[in-house]
């Protein structure tokens, strides 16, 4: 079940880091799509983590996970509500250790460098990655790595832009001007089947029937596929 963070708290988030890092940091994070003054912005935002839980399921909700890019943290308490063990991992931990020390979340919150310290082979049952993987360039030793920690029953599950006309013209009237991206979906989807991941459900958001702006899939190991 998502468990939605307060609209207050993100907005008392948004004006301390901002005093903090700096207000363009801020504003280029996912922090201001969540504060939007278009109800449609937020909506579907978190309409895209509550489709990450779906396809997620009670079993791998359940055990030892870890959210990839854990960003603002907006995950961090709907997974803390069913699972045995949470982790969060960003190169920018500020937003989540805001929100954990605010919400007395009992997530454990590790930089990239400190994951293979804390977390053993084959020991998550779920691993996200929202709004991540397209940031990164060369991601097959980071997927091995992920593919590493999951149990052989484990799933990945990764929200990704379609990086479409119209995902370009809502991105815009979101107020993000930086271009990060260095990949497209099925560029990304291809690369985590190379992996070694079979893809098992897929979604389209907001509708399945019009121009998508999020896709997202469960994928699970090859060898726990079988």
């Amino acid at each position: 079940m998502l468990v939605k963070v307060e609209r207050a708290r993100f907005e008392e988030m948004r004006k301390t880091l901002s005093e903090k890092l700096g207000k363009e940091l801020v504003d280029e994070s996912a922090l201001p799509s969540y504060l939007h003054s278009n109800p449609l912005i937020p909506w579907i935002v978190w309409k895209r983590l509550a489709t990450v839980l779906e396809l997620s399921g009670e079993k791998a909700l359940s055990g030892n996970v870890l959210d990839f890019g854990c960003g603002t943290g907006s995950l961090l308490p709907s997974l803390c509500a069913t699972a045995k063990k949470v982790y969060g991992t960003d190169l920018h931990l500020d937003f989540s250790e805001q929100l954990v020390a605010d919400e007395r979340l009992p997530a454990d919150l590790l930089a990239p460098e400190e994951l293979d310290e804390h977390i053993t082979e084959k020991s998550l049952s779920l691993i996200t990655a929202v709004e991540v993987l397209e940031h990164i360039d060369d991601s097959a030793e980071l997927l091995a790595q992920l593919k590493g920690y999951l149990r052989d029953d484990g799933l990945l599950v990764v929200s990704l832009p379609t990086e479409n006309f119209i995902y370009g013209v809502c991105r815009a009237i979101a107020g993000f001007k930086g271009d990060y991206h260095k990949k497209n979906a099925d560029d990304i989807h291809k690369d985590i089947e190379a992996a070694g991941f079979v893809a098992k459900e897929r979604k389209y958001l907001p509708f399945s029937l019009l121009p998508s702006l999020f896709v997202v899939t469960s994928f699970a190991k090859e060898e726990g596929a079988k």
